[in-house]
């Protein structure tokens, strides 16, 4: 028998590199509109909600790439290619790491990240200490 646990969820928001920062106009999610939008695959779940909320916002995006790896979107945001969403649990990275910027909250769109565990006894202290918190 498996149990899946949630260990943590992080809102998504809109993060973009600094020279399309300057070009940004409005807010979000209305300035998504003119804003060229680099984004996960079809594949994954996060881009299931996204295109629903670009929806519900009656946004038309001009999705200038599709990606199954974000360390390769990330490297095509840093280039100044486009804006994109990714979780607001790795902000400070983003901002660190490659100099990208907040650029505004995806409200009601969350990214969650599970566990998924053997019934049997765990053994390992590590994965005890993960799945107790």
């Amino acid at each position: 028998m498996y149990n899946s646990e949630v260990l943590t969820k992080t809102t998504i928001a809109w993060y973009a590199p600094k020279q399309l920062l300057k070009k940004v106009k409005g807010t979000i999610p209305e300035c998504l509109n003119a804003l060229p939008i680099l984004i996960p695959t079809t594949h994954s779940t996060v881009r299931q909600l996204i295109d629903q909320w670009l929806v519900k916002h009656d946004i038309t995006p001009n999705i200038v790439g599709e990606f199954e790896d974000s360390a390769l979107l990330k490297t095509f945001a840093t280039s100044g290619l486009g804006i994109f969403p990714a979780g607001k649990l790795i902000e400070k990275d983003l901002k660190d790491t490659y100099g990208i910027e907040l650029l505004g909250n995806c409200n009601g769109i969350y990214e969650y990240f599970y566990a998924i565990r053997h019934d049997k006894k765990i053994q390992h202290p590590l994965v005890q200490a993960i799945i107790q918190q």
